[in-house]
């Protein structure tokens, strides 16, 4: 049985040397799973909230892969008049994100803090979905303080959180859909890699980010807001 009590340290098939094709049917499935638990409209809800109450109109997903996630927010914003890119440090989904038909996405490849900071104007909001789990626990407060002077108004994350509901539901959920083993393999390492609320809040607080809210998302998931004093 797992130990749930601390974060696995095992690297995901997906952040090293992989087939493209392996990654991309990785990241599409990903993204049927989000789209159909409903991840990308409670995602635009919550965004517009902190839109509506705080502003802003740049808006940056880290980690973006090949931008399926990034186009379905978009399109829920049609009417909105906001800029949209999209970061991810391989080329090779980010190559076919920028092959898609959707206009008004700025697609860039590279490592999120330096292309943040190479950008003509910082960005108002950082938004992720499944990327802070990616991080090692020994910099990730680093990499989030490092954010603060690059994002004008805050950060929107969705991740897992680390519970035995959240791994064993994926394990038999995995199996029902016929994942691809990649994607059996690494959604669960997921919920093994990432955090509990309580972890997580800390490593925000450490970082320097002095308001934290956490909010609701499919269960055993959930979105952590992060705002400037």
């Amino acid at each position: 049985m797992p130990d749930f009590s601390r974060r696995s340290t095992e690297a995901e098939w997906m952040d090293g040397p992989v087939e493209e094709q392996a990654l991309l049917q990785n990241l599409n499935e990903i993204h049927r799973l989000n789209k159909g638990m409903g991840i990308y409209k409670r995602w635009a809800k919550l965004l517009n909230k902190q839109l509506e109450s705080k502003g802003g109109k740049r808006i940056a997903e880290l980690g973006c892969g090949r931008g399926l996630g990034l186009i379905e927010l978009k399109q829920m914003f049609k009417d909105r008049q906001l800029e949209w890119l999209g970061i991810d440090w391989n080329s090779k989904p980010i190559n076919q994100a920028s092959q898609s038909q959707e206009s008004g996405i700025a697609w860039m490849e590279g490592d999120a803090l330096q292309v943040l900071r190479d950008l003509d104007k910082p960005v108002d909001w950082a938004i992720g979905t499944l990327f802070l789990h990616h991080i090692d626990a020994q910099a990730l407060p680093n990499f989030l303080a490092q954010l603060k002077p690059v994002v004008h108004r805050g950060l929107i994350f969705e991740d897992l959180e680390r519970s035995p509901f959240s791994y064993y539901g994926f394990r038999i959920l995995s199996k029902l859909l016929g994942l691809s083993a990649m994607s059996k393999h690494d959604g669960a390492l997921s919920v093994l890699r990432s955090f509990r609320k309580r972890e997580l809040e800390s490593v925000f607080l450490q970082a320097g980010w002095g308001k934290v809210a956490f909010y609701s998302s499919f269960p055993g998931r959930f979105f952590i807001c992060a705002y400037h004093d």
